[in-house]
């Protein structure tokens, strides 16, 4: 895991660009230039931590280069198909990558397992090639320069040096503001900056001048697969992606929130590591049901080293100005804090890599939009019986109304359309003046021909994934720590994709999961019916902070599109009333974000 930067085609000031994401690689830092290109990377050391393996990667006879952000998961096995060809120097997965590129050129990517973002120059064919993995895992960014291109793996390294509002993206601020939407699209906060589509590549060729963008992944539809489901299967898969994601030369860890997920990722490293390894745990000073089975699960795994923190917010202020300047852009909610939080004491406890739960909802079906397409799906195809048994476990597993479940399903049949715009009217009709530019309208376009599949594609391309993915390289990289994400791996979804409906859902939320681990994992854990984010005080931190209060009234009148009427009425509400949280705090949050952007950090 690293930082990347350059140009192609255009100059940009690399020593100036480094220096700003040196906290994601603080171990080893290099430049490439020749007359087309300028590459710049920073080290973070997890495979082969020689300095031989220290990036750019150039082979001197014919100029070719490489930067490279990310792992290949697979590297071993690859290098062992190109040996014959190729005298490896280094144990590295990015010298592989490097000599799989100059092979076999930009199709190798498609041999690669791992998540990835690359700038290669192709020396003997004049081409230059920006690489994003399949899913988005690792970023990279994009802008237009005279008759090139800037990159970098942060928005900071290549955005202007010096901001105004005019720079601002307005349909994405309205997204943000009033439909919560954030890495939503390829666009950005800003205008002239844009994200590399995930499973995407650019390719530039320079002696023409000119570039163009080539998909080369398509994420699958999961929900109307054709095969039955063994169990003991899906098990190895997931054992075997998870095995395959602790490669490292570095200390490895684990989250463990006491959700299904992290906890099947943390069992499933303690079933193959035979020595301890942590486990990072926020615990909230309040109520929290997840938090509640970290000790469960840590009874039955005394091989497990638990890593703990309290979750009480003393640290907001001082630290919620640093967690948005990480991330460039305003953060969603609280859980980006604590999450941020849960980074630093990976690092404080030496840890450089650490495996994350994330995407097991989005594959798994954990959300009640995919419990909505199955029980769609089912009536769709005339299976009535199916859905009376399946949706009337869920309301009674689940403790869910009914009638309510029923009106969204019946708004799943008639049009998702009809539903966005019933839920925009009332989400809008109460605050649509906070801003004084449109609200917009920007609808997510699926390609699967189920309820199901649409709901998965939605949530893997949309709505949940990439904001996850943002937050969790931001964090972790602001403390030079790397997070792995097993569930997002293509083959595993893919897999999963093959299943039918019956074998995805059977009445439960991540029915396939649980029912996959439920003999090695306690059932409080496996079948625990409750669904909650990541515990966060910023509830209480944002109503006792005098300071926080004293800021937002004061910068209100400074920051551009609030509408200040009404902004102040939202804090007036919050502060009297303990209404609207999360309204409230994302008006915040684009103020501390424009004030980073403006003075250069928060005042």
């Amino acid at each position: 895991m690293c930082g990347i930067v350059g140009a192609i085609n255009t100059r940009i000031n690399l020593d100036k660009a480094l220096e700003i994401i040196k906290h994601r690689g603080p171990d080893a830092q290099g430049v490439y230039e020749n007359s087309v290109v300028q590459f710049g990377h920073v080290r973070l050391s997890i495979i082969d931590l020689s300095n031989n393996s220290n990036q750019p990667f150039i082979d001197q006879s014919t100029g070719s280069a490489l930067v490279f952000n990310g792992e290949i998961y697979n590297y071993k096995q690859l290098k062992s198909s190109l040996q014959d060809r190729v005298k490896f120097l280094t144990e590295s997965d990015t010298e592989v990558l490097f000599f799989g590129l100059q092979l076999y050129g930009i199709e190798f990517i498609n041999e690669l397992q791992g998540m990835y973002s690359f700038a290669y120059y192709d020396g003997i064919k004049n081409q230059s090639y920006l690489v994003r993995d399949r899913f988005g895992i690792k970023p990279l960014y994009l802008k237009k320069d005279g008759g090139g291109y800037l990159f970098s793996s942060e928005i900071k390294a290549i955005r202007n040096a010096v901001f105004t509002p005019d720079q601002i993206n307005k349909e994405r601020l309205a997204d943000f503001i009033y439909r919560r939407r954030l890495d939503h699209t390829n666009e950005t906060f800003y205008n002239s900056i844009e994200q590399l589509p995930a499973g995407s590549f650019l390719i530039f060729e320079h002696d023409y001048g000119t570039s163009g963008i080539v998909n080369y992944y398509r994420i699958p539809c999961i929900g109307n697969g054709g095969q039955d489901i063994n169990i003991q299967e899906l098990k190895e898969k997931i054992v075997e992606t998870v095995n395959s994601h602790l490669i490292a030369d570095v200390p490895i860890g684990s989250f463990l929130s006491g959700g299904i997920d992290s906890s099947i990722i943390s069992h499933v490293i303690s079933t193959i590591v035979p020595d301890e390894v942590a486990a990072l745990s926020g615990r909230t000073v309040f109520d929290h049901s997840e938090n509640k089975l970290i000790e469960s699960f840590l009874r039955d795994h005394p091989k497990t080293s638990s890593i703990q923190f309290q979750l009480n917010g003393d640290e907001f202020y001082e630290e919620i100005f640093n967690v948005i300047y990480h991330h460039d852009e305003p953060i969603l909610d609280g859980s980006m804090y604590s999450h941020y939080m849960l980074c630093k004491k990976a690092k404080d406890n030496g840890l450089k890599v650490v495996l994350s739960g994330s995407g097991g909802d989005e594959i798994f079906g954990g959300y009640e939009s995919h419990v909505i397409g199955f029980l769609a799906d089912h009536l769709r195809m005339g299976q009535v019986g199916k859905f009376v048994e399946k949706f009337n476990r869920y309301v009674k597993f689940h403790h869910q109304n009914k009638h309510l479940l029923i009106y969204k399903i019946a708004g799943e049949l008639l049009g998702g359309g009809l539903r966005d715009l019933m839920k925009k009217v009332r989400g809008h009709r109460k605050f649509r003046k906070l801003l004084t530019i449109p609200t917009g309208n920007d609808d997510f376009k699926t390609s699967c021909n189920s309820f199901a599949g649409a709901n998965f594609e939605r949530s893997l391309k949309y709505q949940t994934v990439p904001p996850y993915l943002h937050y969790e390289d931001r964090n972790s990289m602001a403390f030079g720590v790397e997070i792995r994400v097993p569930f997002l791996d293509h083959k595993l979804v893919e897999y999963v994709s093959n299943v039918s409906l019956d074998g995805l859902f059977n009445g439960t939320t991540k029915s396939l999961l649980r029912s996959s681990f439920q003999s090695e994992i306690s059932s409080d854990i496996i079948f625990q019916s409750k669904k909650e984010g990541f515990p966060s005080p910023i509830d209480t931190s944002l109503k006792t902070d005098k300071r926080l209060k004293k800021y937002y009234y004061e910068k209100i009148k400074e920051t551009p599109f609030l509408n200040i009427k009404e902004c102040i009425r939202l804090a007036d509400d919050f502060y009297l009333n303990g209404n609207d949280l999360v309204l409230f705090w994302r008006v915040l949050s684009y103020m501390i974000w424009f004030d980073i952007n403006t003075n250069g950090k928060a005042s």
